[in-house]
């Protein structure tokens, strides 16, 4: 999906409300509570550095930010795949919007 950098901006996502989480330093496993029918999700590498980065306080940007800030990179070098990687959380159910 194609996002202007403002709308990037102005979007907030937070964890979903029924999942659930246990994480360790190597990695993310979730739950979705309201489907026990899915599998978990077990995230690592990247993947859990950018569920790890979204607290349901900062924009997209702030998010995009905060990974490539713990990676060592420029914004623009992590942005199309943690924005991508958003969206699928997003379709999981895993994220909602605020």
């Amino acid at each position: 999906m194609e996002r202007t950098e403002h709308e990037v901006e102005r979007v907030v996502v937070a964890k979903g409300d029924d999942v659930a989480v246990a994480s360790s330093p190597q990695r993310v496993s979730l739950l979705d509570l309201a489907h026990l029918d899915r599998p978990p999700v077990v995230l690592e590498g990247s993947a859990a550095i950018i569920w790890k980065a979204i607290d349901g306080e900062r924009d997209l940007e702030g998010v995009v930010a905060a990974v490539a800030d713990e990676v060592f990179v420029e914004a623009d070098v992590v942005r199309d795949d943690v924005l991508t990687f958003i969206d699928q959380l997003l379709g999981l159910g895993l994220l909602r919007r605020r």
